[in-house]
């Protein structure tokens, strides 16, 4: 992890996969709009970021694939060059999926550490805020962000997003990806979505970071919410609001809720916290 001067914000180890064999692959993500380059001047430990990393069974860490670098090279959104490695996924096959929230693309990597595309996000056109001073009705092009993958049906997979500047309210979505690339909306309506899960009963459950991120940023004030959605009709139910800063989400096979909070501004509980939903 790292953090900032101010000690405002802080990055690093975003999600975290796993399977019995191979051990644990975690996402190291890059904010501040740095590049692993600009943090190793600041510090040493800047070389790991923007990669996906593997623990195996006996303790030893490695970088499985540098997901900046195929950013880089390979840009699949042809934006400017941005990568923030932030959901994994283990899926069959012995492959991991990544979210590239900076890239807007789904990745895949495989054992041997070979990064290839397997969809690209879309930016969407959302209603200007009034501070631009535009026109009344002027549209402007908001990126994706997808931020959480998680498996779904058959060999498809869930992807979340946060989406981009201006961070509208209900500008979020929740795709459902096939191995082709080849996407549909299961869930709109949402709002700056970090993290979702399945439960044992196949239903989706969305972690909102804030309902209003700049007014998050600037004064702590988040409303942060979980969601319960069926994948089926979109249809989604609020399990919770007001929660601070809310990060990941996880459901065990009795349906009982693990969420972490204040997971990028610690300063104000004075650290991270796991708590349960019953």
């Amino acid at each position: 992890s790292w953090a900032d001067s101010s000690g405002f914000g802080a990055t690093g180890p975003a999600d975290v996969t796993w399977t019995p064999r191979e051990g644990f692959y975690v996402t190291v993500g890059l904010g501040f709009g740095l590049s692993p380059d600009d943090l190793a001047a600041i510090d040493p430990v800047g070389a790991w970021f923007g990669t996906l990393a593997r623990m195996n069974p006996n303790g030893y860490w490695n970088i499985q694939a540098d997901i900046y670098d195929y950013e880089a090279t390979a840009n699949p959104d042809g934006g400017e060059i941005d990568s923030n490695p932030y959901g994994v996924v283990a899926i069959q096959g012995r492959n991991r999926l990544v979210a590239d929230a900076g890239g807007n693309s789904l990745l895949k990597v495989n054992n041997n550490g070979q990064v290839s595309t397997v969809a690209v996000f879309p930016n969407t056109l959302t209603p200007a805020p009034p501070f631009l001073g535009l026109p009344p009705g002027a549209q402007i092009p908001m990126q994706a962000v997808p931020t959480s993958v998680t498996p779904g049906p058959g060999n498809t997979v869930y992807v979340s997003q946060l989406t981009g500047f201006p961070f509208p309210q209900g500008g979020a979505k929740i795709y459902q990806v096939w191995p082709n690339g080849y996407m549909q909306v299961v869930a709109d309506g949402l709002t700056t979505i970090v993290d979702i899960t399945t439960g044992p009963d196949g239903s989706l459950y969305a972690v909102s970071f804030a309902q209003d991120l700049p007014a998050c940023e600037g004064a702590g004030v988040c409303d942060g919410r979980l969601y319960k959605i069926n994948p089926q009709t979109g249809a989604k139910t609020t399990l919770a609001t007001n929660l601070p800063m809310p990060g990941g989400v996880a459901v065990a096979s009795d349906g009982t809720i693990y969420m972490t909070l204040f997971s990028i501004f610690p300063e104000f509980a004075g650290g991270g916290q796991v708590v349960r939903l019953n």
